[in-house]
């Protein structure tokens, strides 16, 4: 990592993350949302896919006056464990499990993003649709800094609606509105996890709205009589549906609030929606992310930039705590120009994409529905390794020393 290349032998990296806010850009919320909503995924949101109509809710948040949103988003984790442990925990997780680690129950690391939003005066809520016992949540988040770890079956009951995972997404939001709203009585981050968007596909959607022939528009047979497919893409809609059916009520009801949406990471959807082709690296791994609050200018960053997952709480920071405000943060905020951002997954620059996984990389934006003899894909790609290690030695440091 740039930053660490003069480190010394016995100095604590972490140290040097530290970064002073420029001084706040927006009027300080009451209330802080950040829901991450179960592979929660960019591509369809993609215009090429505007007829399928299973996102037009999140494409509707993103198109509203000061939204801010990327089409290039990258998540901390392939998977959910590691990409939740990484926003959590202001480092990356790097598929370590740091949640398990005992160390990570009985101490508090400087990068945490709920322990340093508390020192804006903030309380801090997690909310799950699931139990808190997965992924020893209700271990890991309190050492964390979250003053409440709440889960799905604690709040709607045991005997609520649920899949493997957790509560169906809408009965397990608006009773987490319910309980907001009734204790409103000071500034509080809600981080909020959602659950429902997860196969196997086996909610009853139709009693929740979906009716394939009134939102299916102009779609491949091949789609529309594939059972599983259909499954899939109308718990993709159903859960989306929730979720900004919570983000519009907090809107009415909090009109200062800043809502971060974004998913643990992307699923398969697009493959859903496919017949003709494979889904490109973007379509496979880039996630959702909007920022809304009614004093951004959408205008503050460039829609086709590229981000990730660690930048949300740099730019929460910069976004809101005054002036010279000390904090610990990996990456820098969505407002600095960014020309490669690296993950120990996945690294992208403004013109490509690459996934460690196979070493392969593609042009990140090309977009075409049908045709695909077009997109070049490059093989043994090893850009930016050098910094990827760092970023996974880094977590292995942390691990070694629980002495910090």
């Amino acid at each position: 990592i740039p930053e660490f290349k003069d480190v010394k032998i016995g100095v604590n990296p972490l140290e040097l993350l530290r970064k002073k806010a420029e001084g706040p850009k927006i009027s300080k919320p009451k209330h802080i949302f950040i829901l991450v909503g179960e592979s929660l995924t960019q591509s369809v949101t993609d215009d090429i896919y505007s007829e399928y109509h299973i996102a037009d809710a999140g494409k509707k948040f993103k198109a509203q006056k000061n939204t801010i949103s990327m089409e290039n988003f990258l998540p901390a984790g392939m998977i959910s464990q590691p990409a939740i442990t990484s926003l959590i925990s202001g480092i990356y997780d790097s598929n370590l499990e740091i949640n398990e680690k005992t160390q990570f129950w009985e101490h508090t690391i400087i990068t945490s993003l709920p322990e340093q939003i508390k020192k804006l005066g903030y309380k801090t809520k997690l909310w799950y649709g699931g139990n808190i016992s997965w992924a020893s949540l209700g271990l890991f988040a309190p050492s964390m800094g979250f003053d409440e770890c709440i889960g799905g079956p604690d709040i709607c009951g045991e005997d609520a609606p649920a899949t493997w995972l957790g509560v169906y997404d809408h009965l397990f939001l608006d009773e987490v509105k319910k309980r907001i709203l009734a204790v409103d009585d000071e500034p509080t981050m809600h981080f909020i996890y959602t659950t429902s968007n997860h196969s196997p596909s086996t909610i009853p959607i139709e009693r929740y709205g979906w009716d394939a022939d009134t939102i299916f528009g102009n779609i491949p047979r091949e789609v529309r009589d594939n059972k599983s497919k259909v499954a899939a893409l109308g718990t993709y809609w159903y859960a989306e549906q929730a979720l900004f059916r919570f983000v519009d009520d907090m809107k009415e009801h909090f009109e200062d609030s800043l809502i971060i949406v974004t998913g643990d990471h992307s699923c398969g959807i697009a493959d859903s929606l496919l017949s003709y082709r494979k889904q490109t690296i973007r379509e496979s791994f880039c996630t959702y992310f909007a920022m809304y609050h009614k004093g951004i200018d959408a205008n503050w960053i460039n829609k086709n930039s590229i981000g990730d997952h660690m930048q949300i709480m740099p730019t929460i920071f910069e976004l809101i705590a005054p002036k010279d405000f000390e904090y610990y943060s990996l990456m820098p905020s969505l407002f600095e120009p960014q020309e490669h951002i690296v993950t120990p997954y996945h690294w992208m620059t403004q013109s490509e994409i690459g996934f460690y996984g196979n070493y392969t990389a593609q042009d990140i934006n090309w977009r075409d529905s049908k045709q695909q003899d077009s997109l070049i894909t490059h093989i043994e790609r090893h850009d930016f390794e050098e910094i990827k290690q760092a970023y996974v030695e880094l977590t292995s440091w942390v691990v070694r020393h629980p002495e910090i």
